[in-house]
């Protein structure tokens, strides 16, 4: 199955921060979207975003680890981006606040990896 992309802006965190297009624009394959972002007038300011496969939505594909131990698993996500935005907003909070045990620990320790299949 082919994959698709949406086109998304880049905010100053270097994350995506809204869909280009909204309902109007439909996923489109790689090279198409490579070809989309190429048109607007800086295009390092555009993030290929892979739409995830309504099927495989809720299965966990990507998960946050301590990257000494990939077994402390912190939180699970059905994408990459869903844990990268996971360590760079909700973590820092969640460890401002003390919730984990380890008081040493900050977001920095931990890393997105792919869940290995089953």
């Amino acid at each position: 199955m082919e994959r698709l992309y949406d086109l998304y802006y880049v905010d100053k965190n270097g994350l995506p921060s809204e869909k280009i297009g909204k309902q109007n624009w439909k996923p489109m394959p790689h090279a198409e979207a490579l070809t989309a972002r190429s048109k607007f007038r800086n295009p390092a300011e555009i993030m290929l975003v892979e739409v995830v496969d309504p099927v495989r939505k809720y299965i966990s594909q990507y998960k946050v680890v301590l990257k000494t131990d990939h077994n402390f698993v912190m939180a699970l996500f059905s994408s990459r981006l869903g844990g990268e935005k996971y360590i760079a907003e909700t973590l820092p909070r969640y460890i401002e606040k003390g919730f984990l045990m380890d008081k040493s620990l900050v977001a920095s320790d931990f890393e997105v990896i792919p869940c290995q299949d089953r």
